[in-house]
C-alpha cells in the first residue's frame, strides 16, 4: 500500500514536471481539478476545507483548535466523513512566509531551470536551496532578446516544517505546499 502511494506520488511529481514543457494556455485546457482538501494554520487553529469541484467555495469546512487533545481523532473522523481517500491534500501557507523574486534568465536555462534557479537563489536571496521549499512559474519568453521571465517562489523550511510536522503527526501526507494566494488564483505551484 505504501509502495503504491509512493509510486503514485512519484508519477504525479514527474508528470507535473513535464507539464511545464506545455504552454500554460494549453495546460489549462486539459487540466481537471481533482477533489482537494486544503489545510491552513491560523493563530492556534487549523482550518480544513474540502473542495469537490472547480469552485472557490468549499463543500465542507472544519476548524480545529491546536490545543485540543482529541484533535487527531476528530480530524481523522472529519477526513473520513469527507471520503478523502483519493483526494489531493494541500498545505496552504500564508503570504508573509513567501518570498517572490522576478528573474530574467537566458532562454537556454529552461533545460535545467530548477538547478539554475537554485543557483540564482543563493546569489539573490539570503537562502540556499536546502533551506527552502521552492518552485517557479514561467511568465514569458522574449524571443527578441531570447530571455525567459520567471518568478521564483520561496518559503523557508524553518517556518514551514513545524506545520508539516503537525499534520504528519496526524497521519496526513500533503501532496503539495502552496502559497494561499496561488491556491486562490488556481495556480499549480508546488513548493514541496
Amino acid at each position: 500500500m505504501i509502495a503504491h502511494i509512493r509510486t503514485m506520488n512519484y508519477i504525479g511529481w514527474w508528470s507535473r514536471g513535464l507539464s511545464y514543457l506545455v504552454p500554460a494556455s494549453l495546460r489549462r485546457l486539459f487540466q481537471s481539478v481533482p477533489e482537494r482538501i486544503t489545510i491552513e494554520f491560523e493563530d492556534r487553529r487549523v482550518i480544513f476545507r474540502h473542495y469537490t469541484e472547480e469552485t472557490t467555495r468549499p463543500a465542507a469546512e472544519q476548524t480545529f483548535v491546536l490545543d485540543d487533545t482529541l484533535q487527531k481523532t476528530a480530524i481523522i473522523q472529519w477526513l473520513h466523513d469527507c471520503n478523502a481517500n483519493d483526494t489531493e491534500v494541500l498545505l496552504l501557507i500564508p503570504e508573509p512566509l513567501v518570498l517572490r523574486k522576478n528573474l530574467v534568465l537566458p532562454a537556454v536555462a529552461r533545460a535545467n531551470l530548477r538547478q539554475v534557479l537554485g543557483f540564482e537563489m543563493e546569489r539573490r536571496t539570503p537562502f540556499t536551496p536546502d533551506q527552502t521549499y521552492f518552485d517557479f512559474t514561467i511568465t514569458g519568453h522574449d524571443k527578441n532578446t531570447n530571455k525567459l521571465n520567471t518568478i521564483l517562489i520561496i518559503a523557508p523550511r524553518d517556518r514551514v516544517d513545524p506545520q508539516l510536522d503537525i499534520i504528519r503527526n496526524w497521519g496526513i501526507a500533503p501532496d503539495a505546499i502552496r502559497p494561499s494566494q496561488e491556491h486562490a488564483e488556481g495556480e499549480k505551484i508546488n513548493l514541496l
